[in-house]
């Protein structure tokens, strides 16, 4: 019978602590890929589907006159006698058959002429809501354009009284933007056409631009240089852990559900190519929604693609917010740099 060698217990004790070590590294190894792509799953989901906004002020609120663009004005009527229009309970009618993107969505919007009597032709700004709002959501910001300028707002894709089924971080969206610029110049013909675009709309805003877009100014409030970025940012707010491999998840997710590189419309990608159109950057100190550089990355991106850029600052501002915060700055920024661009 041969001599077996007597088991070292110190070999048998490393050999467990290896197989509990191994257990233990598998199964954080597989919960941190149940965790991405749980985090990518829904993040996706709530990127390309975001829930309805329920603010449904009118311009007539303001006692401004206006004009529906693509859908029954009477209908507004229903959205006039809510006892609540920050919390609505109805979108109003959808849009019709006249506005309508090359890619067949129905888009709803109003035409608001300006407090000074400067004619459909005189300098007119575009305004273009974020992420989850609409068309309502920029009543702020057009209160501050209204005695000067003539306005149009209106709703994105899948937002508000627009048709569409998916929102896809400014990619599908761009095709929106450019169906109003078009409506607007074959119906009031304006001497010049400026963009204001808030957070997910200045993305869309940008990239239009770089397409072509025939304006004279652009200006970008609360504008992430990038959707992962912002999605990072959403994903720490909630206090979830791995906020960056997370926020590419999402990004993956996204293209899973659509299709669609949602990263290729990120300004600090786009922006160099927007050409001769100035641009004016606003980003408030106190925006959690988005990375505190942005508007230093995307004004650097510009200035090295040789475009004209302006930027500044709103102490204290939260993201797409600023009027609140600043009035005045936002007042003297935003006329100020439409003056110098657009004209009187």
């Amino acid at each position: 019978m041969a001599f077996q060698m007597p088991v070292d217990p110190r070999e048998a004790r490393r050999a467990r602590n290896v197989g509990w070590a191994t257990t233990i590294l598998s199964g954080l190894l597989i919960g941190v890929i149940a965790y991405l792509a749980y985090a990518g799953f829904q993040g996706s989901d709530q990127l390309v589907h975001p829930g309805a906004s329920r603010n449904c002020l009118l311009p007539s609120a303001m006692a401004w006159a206006y004009e529906a663009i693509n859908y029954d004005q009477a209908s507004d009527a229903a959205l006039a006698a809510e006892p609540d229009p920050a919390n609505c309970t109805a979108n109003g009618a959808p849009a019709g058959p006249t506005l309508v993107t090359a890619d067949g969505i129905r888009i709803a919007g109003w035409y608001i002429p300006a407090a000074a009597p400067i004619g459909p032709t005189g300098p007119t700004v575009v305004l273009i809501h974020g992420h989850a709002s609409n068309k309502s959501g920029m009543l702020p910001e057009a209160a501050v354009l209204h005695e000067m300028y003539n306005l149009v707002l209106f709703d994105l894709r899948n937002h508000g009284q627009s048709s569409g089924s998916e929102t896809t971080g400014g990619i599908t969206e761009r095709a929106d933007l450019e169906a109003v610029v078009a409506w607007l110049n074959a119906t009031h013909a304006p001497t010049a056409i400026g963009l204001l675009g808030s957070s997910l709309g200045g993305i869309i805003a940008t990239r239009a631009v770089a397409a072509g877009l025939p304006v004279q100014a652009l200006i970008l409030d609360s504008t992430p240089a990038s959707v992962a970025d912002a999605t990072r940012m959403h994903i720490e707010a909630m206090g979830l852990p791995l906020a960056l491999p997370a926020s590419w998840a999402v990004m993956l997710g996204t293209l899973f559900r659509t299709g669609i590189d949602v990263t290729a419309a990120d300004p600090a990608i786009t922006i160099d190519d927007v050409g001769r159109v100035p641009v004016l950057i606003i980003q408030g100190s106190a925006d959690r929604a988005i990375a505190a550089d942005s508007a230093t990355i995307i004004a650097r991106a510009a200035t090295d693609g040789g475009v004209t850029v302006e930027s500044d600052i709103c102490d204290g501002g939260e993201h797409s917010r600023l009027t609140e915060a600043c009035p005045d700055a936002y007042r003297t920024w935003v006329l100020g740099f439409l003056a110098r661009t657009l004209g009187p």
